[in-house]
């Protein structure tokens, strides 16, 4: 499902009530999504792989990747010169950076300040592939897919519903929206150990 489906699916539950018919529905939806990638992050923090490849030109030494990695695996960089992608080992950020840039000792070496990556200047522009573990990104654009199994999805449309009838302070139906909370957490406890149990390498087969 993407996000506009899954937001499509909750108006359709709502009934008519204009109030109910215009909730913020992205942010409710993406609420649910937080709640489902934290339960699966505390079992399993190597869900989630990625590679993600950034250009970066001659005299660049700090490299934020636009995903937020929980844990790198390999960082690699490729000059064009024909020898391919090469490793970098982890370094201390004086071995990285040096006294000056033609310290042989930082070379191919990274290090790691927040989520930003430290490499020494190597005075040509490269190729950096990282590979690791990421937290996924907030679904914004009406075709953003969530980034786990289609068997929880729906989860994400219970949550809608019940948080946008809670909030509708004319809905006489409260209640609902509490059970509909509650139903929400009942089906993540029984779906989720048979999505967790797979292979963190064949997750996209499950999407």
């Amino acid at each position: 499902m993407t996000l506009k489906s899954i937001r499509d699916a909750a108006i359709s539950i709502v009934g008519s009530d204009t109030e109910l018919q215009t909730a913020d529905y992205n942010t409710f939806i993406n609420e649910a999504d937080g709640f489902i990638i934290n339960a699966i992050l505390k079992q399993r923090r190597d869900f989630f792989p990625l590679t993600e490849t950034i250009s970066v030109i001659s005299g660049d030494i700090d490299i934020t990747p636009v995903n937020t990695f929980d844990t790198f695996t390999l960082i690699q960089v490729d000059f064009a010169d024909g020898a391919g992608y090469q490793t970098l080992t982890k370094g201390n950020m004086e071995e990285v950076l040096g006294a000056n840039s033609t310290d042989t000792r930082s070379l191919m070496k990274y290090h790691l300040w927040g989520d930003v990556i430290y490499v020494p200047n190597f005075n040509k522009a490269f190729t950096m592939r990282i590979l690791g573990y990421v937290i996924p990104l907030v679904m914004s654009g009406d075709s953003d897919i969530p980034s786990y199994s289609r068997l929880l999805h729906p989860l994400l449309t219970t949550w809608a519903v019940s948080r946008a009838v809670e909030t509708n302070t004319a809905n006489e139906n409260f209640l609902d929206g509490s059970r509909k909370r509650q139903e929400f957490f009942d089906e993540l406890d029984m779906i989720l150990p048979q999505i967790i149990l797979k292979d963190s390498t064949n997750i996209k087969s499950l999407i």
